[in-house]
């Protein structure tokens, strides 16, 4: 018996030393950046017809940034950079109360402008009460998550680091390379750092099989949009009592 209950000690010590390590505090990003960065996503709709290609994100009351190549015609896949040209969208809130059986109601807003390489500035026509702000540039490992539509899961949050703050790539030029899976469907929606503030917008993936891991954002640092709300001192990050429609589901 003494021999057996050596046996088993030894046994229990060496399950213990096989024992998981305790999770970090930066296993996942605090709630309420996801929260925050959810209720500022819109679901884009084509030009044409209920087809939900791409997201976007509120970056002040009226002030939405998507990605150029977004803003296309679902037959002729025209880029609609026009001033004035109308789209249409479905917010973070319409999409909660479709969810409790109620139809979702359509955004509107215009076509502003198109910068850099795959930018694009709309102009909502009724004012959000949630938006993001920019993110400082990040560094190489930061931790990230990504916010968008892939394959039509709408609202999905993906996870990964920055792999280069400054890569050079051959069409949008200065942009940031991260590893986080997106895919169709994930253009124009927004990368983040920890604290739920914007980095950039998803441009470009490198494909292989059914997800991409590597992707490429545009920087939004040199946005004029996010450049002008912040000059005019009203861009925030909404606090904890302006989140109680942006709860997770």
């Amino acid at each position: 018996m003494k021999k057996l209950l050596c046996v088993l000690g030894a046994l229990l010590v060496a399950c213990s030393a096989l024992t998981a390590p305790a999770p970090t505090r930066l296993t996942a990003p605090p709630i309420p950046a996801m929260a925050t960065a959810l209720a500022a996503t819109i679901a884009l709709v084509t030009l044409k017809g209920d087809l939900l290609v791409c997201a976007g994100q509120y970056v002040g009351p009226n002030e939405v940034l998507t990605a150029a190549h977004c803003l296309t015609e679902s037959t002729t896949g025209r880029v609609a950079g026009f001033e004035g040209a109308k789209v249409k969208w479905y917010t973070w809130e319409s999409w909660r109360k479709a969810a409790s059986g109620n139809t979702p109601t359509p955004a509107w807003g215009s076509v502003i402008r198109i910068e850099r390489a795959d930018l694009a500035v709309l102009r909502a026509d009724l004012p959000s009460p949630v938006w993001v702000t920019r993110a400082l540039p990040p560094n190489e490992f930061d931790l990230v998550f990504a916010v968008g539509h892939p394959r039509g899961g709408l609202y999905t949050i993906s996870f990964g680091r920055i792999l280069d703050p400054h890569y050079e790539h051959a069409v949008l030029g200065d942009c940031v390379a991260a590893i986080v899976p997106v895919w169709f469907g994930s253009s124009g929606g927004g990368l983040y750092n920890w604290r739920g503030r914007l980095i950039g917008v998803t441009s470009r993936m490198q494909a292989a099989g059914s997800v991409s891991t590597l992707a490429f954002f545009v920087p939004v640092y040199s946005s004029a949009a996010v450049t002008e709300t912040h000059k005019l001192g009203i861009s925030k990050t909404p606090g904890p009592t302006e989140l109680k429609h942006a709860t997770l589901p």
